[in-house]
């Protein structure tokens, strides 16, 4: 009887011992599903990272092209520090004979452009060597037209230039016609 008592413990016993190994089971599953969710958080919070990084140094190649691009375009119509160049480089290149007056500006969006007029008598080669100079300014200067004619008092080295140079400036609210 002992054997069959302890049968029918054991069966007794055996439904017992299957819920809780179905109940561990499904525990086991639970916090493996919660393991898988805390990893793809971990990934997504990384990812989230080298976006981050990755943001950042685009950002401050961004911050370089800004800073450059302010100082060939500025927000400023203030145009003494080029005209002083202007007015230095004519000087040193050109015969006595010159002259620089800017005109109106005009508007166009958040671009402002700054008519500067020049007319000097130089050498020819002069000519070049002016433009060159003025392509290494800072600030954006571009020639828009250009008449060069011989000048009829000298033996054909010098030439008589009017041009029309444009420099810009970004426009601010209220700052410019």
């Amino acid at each position: 009887m002992i054997a069959r008592g302890s049968l029918l413990c054991l069966l007794a016993a055996l439904p017992v011992v299957a819920a809780g190994a179905v109940v561990h089971t499904r525990a086991l599953s639970i916090r493996a599903e919660e393991l898988r969710i805390l990893n793809e958080q971990i990934s997504t919070r990384e990812a989230s990272l080298d976006l981050a990084a990755s943001t950042a140094a685009s950002r401050s190649g961004l911050d370089a092209e800004r800073r450059a691009l302010d100082v060939a375009i500025p927000s400023s119509e203030d145009l003494s520090d080029l005209l002083a160049a202007l007015v230095a480089d004519l000087k040193a290149l050109t015969e006595d004979d010159r002259s620089i007056a800017t005109i109106a500006s005009s508007r166009d969006g958040d671009l402002c452009s700054i008519p500067i007029l020049v007319s000097f008598r130089c050498p020819f080669a002069s000519v070049f060597e002016l433009l060159c100079r003025i392509e290494s300014y800072p600030r954006l200067v571009a020639l828009r037209k250009a008449v060069i004619a011989s000048d009829p008092g000298s033996s054909g080295e010098v030439v008589l230039v009017s041009a029309r140079l444009e420099t810009y400036a970004l426009a601010g609210d209220g700052e410019w016609p």
